[in-house]
């Protein structure tokens, strides 16, 4: 047996007891007593970003051959233990030299490093390897991790780690969870995570602590439970921090309670099982997306509430949300661009568009909404409403008037289409609103009729005719208008003609079989209503009565014809 520590990135075989370090044979002996071998000064202790090299001599080291014989069984055995008995390596504090290569092995023993220094130039590897559990714990990894198709019976640790390099899990099938909560990982301008088509049967934990410098990447993972990066820092600047494309997450997905990407986080045709929860969550890609949820499906709900800061477009079109959405006390940003993009998106539950701030525009376009809550304050944000679509509007508190939808309308930055305004007008009247309802519809005629016309003379006859639509018959809404005008008119003209000089007697002429005496009432009746017949017309006006005369036919018959037109439901509304 040598006393003096091993020679780096020599292989000698397989390992025989007296090859090994007065060290290393006790690591042998604490692996075939199920114990702990444990180098730490501080059990509890963590390796940190730059590990004190001067303290991890010879008395902490042991190379990195010998732990891969032993987890294969084929190691070492201490005198006068049974080498049916290994169970575990485990390993606290230690400098592990050389590499750690057990690409394709058939691991039988647990392998639990914590706080250990994997010394060696190249990543451990572990590709294609069959491990019944692999725990990194506070390890320090200075080239990354080699793991693709790696095969584990429970979890794959790597809490409060220090990875500098790529971990790679790409097709990898974890039985447990993935823990990388309290982690680092960096890998500038490169992936720091790469788990593309990972199935991991229980959750991803990656909570408070958990930071990455270069892409996260999911794309195509199944997790059975949770996607919990609660409190996660990820950044790579202008580009992806988060790519979860094609995920399925049985759970609920958390980004949430000081979760930070400076980057994009892509949620491409994801589908999450529970909920997709970014309560004050910070996503931070000015130029570009801040989150990209195109076509995700979410079985459950999406909580964007107070503290939640988008900085760059948010992209929900196509979504499908089967609860809730709910945006209240939300932030979004997109100066230059759209804050939010939720076109043909639908929210099988309730929509709660409540946001506290939006700079930039928003496309509700041709989306779908069960129910939609709403407050005044958000309805001063301008939204493209064309073929939105919603079932039914929670009333409050407190019930907005009818005015404030109107006016969220007209700042519709699309231009006047009549779509928002017959959708809001059949969910009133759904709810028993018709007043509110038509009030709707008569501000979609003066909106339409406000935007035609190319020369200026037809926009003046455009806007004449439409003031005397509106006034008199509400653009075919209110026909009773119409009848309150030819009450009025026929007042009127009596009393114009009645004070004519001289009288009715001096204005007009009788002819034969002209109804005696002469009535004014009666006579501007007559004259004012085309299907009224009550024998006026023998009397012949002459003067100031034959202007008058023609004046009130005109108006009357205007407004009768309006009347029968809008009560028989044939003047043409154009909505």
């Amino acid at each position: 047996m040598t006393e003096s520590g091993p020679v780096k990135g020599v292989h000698v075989g397989v390992l025989s007891f007296e090859d090994l370090t007065e060290l290393e044979a006790e690591l042998v002996r604490a692996v075939y007593d199920y114990r702990v071998f444990d180098l730490s000064p501080d059990p509890a202790s963590v390796a940190a970003d730059e590990p004190d090299f001067e303290q991890w001599g010879p008395d902490r080291t042991v190379r990195a051959e010998l732990v891969c014989q032993l987890l294969m069984g084929e190691g070492p055995v201490a005198p006068g233990s049974d080498a049916m008995l290994l169970r575990a390596v485990r390993i606290r504090g230690a400098r592990i030299v050389g590499p750690l290569d057990l690409e394709g092995a058939l691991v039988v023993s647990r392998l639990d490093l914590r706080g250990c220094w994997l010394d060696c130039s190249t990543a451990p590897v572990f590709e294609a390897a069959d491990l019944p559990t692999l725990r990194l714990r506070g390890c320090w990894l200075p080239a990354g991790l080699v793991a693709d198709q790696l095969r584990t019976r429970s979890d794959v640790d790597l809490s409060n780690s220090r990875v500098f390099g790529e971990v790679r899990l790409l097709g990898a099938r974890i039985g447990g969870q993935l823990n990388l909560t309290g982690a680092r990982l960096r890998n500038l301008n490169g992936y720091a995570l790469s788990a593309d088509r990972a199935q991991i049967d229980g959750s991803v934990f990656g909570r408070a602590g958990f930071e990455a410098d270069g892409q996260v990447r999911l794309p195509g993972a199944r997790i059975g439970n949770e996607l919990d990066l609660t409190g996660a820092k990820l950044r790579n600047p202008g580009g992806v921090a988060l790519f979860t494309d094609g995920a399925q997450i049985d759970g609920g997905m958390h980004l949430a309670e000081g979760f930070e990407a400076d980057g994009q986080v892509r949620l491409l045709g994801a589908r999450i099982g529970v909920l997709l929860d970014l309560t004050r969550a910070r996503l931070c890609d000015p130029d570009g997306y801040a989150l990209s949820a195109d076509g995700t499906q979410i079985d459950g709900n999406m909580f964007g509430e107070a503290g939640f800061e988008a900085d760059g477009e948010v992209r929900l079109p196509g979504a499908k949300i089967s609860g809730t959405l709910d945006l209240t006390g939300a932030v979004l940003r997109n100066p230059n661009g759209v804050a939010l993009n939720a076109e043909r998106f639908r929210v099988g539950g309730t929509l709660f568009w409540k946001p506290s701030i939006v700079v930039g525009d928003v496309d509700l376009g041709f989306a779908d909404v069960a129910v939609w809550v709403d407050a005044k304050e958000a309805l001063a944000f301008p939204a493209m409403l064309e073929g939105l679509h919603y079932d039914a509007i929670h009333p409050g508190p407190p019930e907005l008037p009818v005015s404030v939808r109107l006016e969220w309308l007209a700042r519709d930055p699309g231009g006047y289409s009549p779509l928002p305004y017959t959708q809001l007008a059949s969910v009133l009247r759904s709810g028993g609103h018709d007043r509110d309802a038509r009030h709707v519809l008569i501000a979609s005629q003066k909106a339409r009729r406000s935007q035609e016309g190319r020369s200026r003379f037809t926009r003046t006859a455009r806007t004449v005719l439409s003031a005397a639509l509106r006034w008199t018959v509400g653009y075919g809404y209110r026909p009773w208008l119409a009848l309150v005008w030819l009450v009025a008119l026929i007042g009127a003209a009596a009393l114009v003609i009645r004070l004519l000089p001289g009288g009715p007697n001096d204005s007009f002429t009788a002819t034969v079989g002209a109804p005696r005496p002469f009535n004014t009432v009666l006579y501007v009746v007559d004259a004012v209503l085309p299907f009224v017949d009550l024998g006026y017309d023998r009397w012949i006006p002459g003067g100031a009565a034959q202007i008058i005369t023609v004046s009130i036919v005109v108006l009357g018959w205007t407004l009768a014809t309006a009347v029968v037109a809008a009560f028989a439901g044939i003047l043409r509304r154009g909505d």
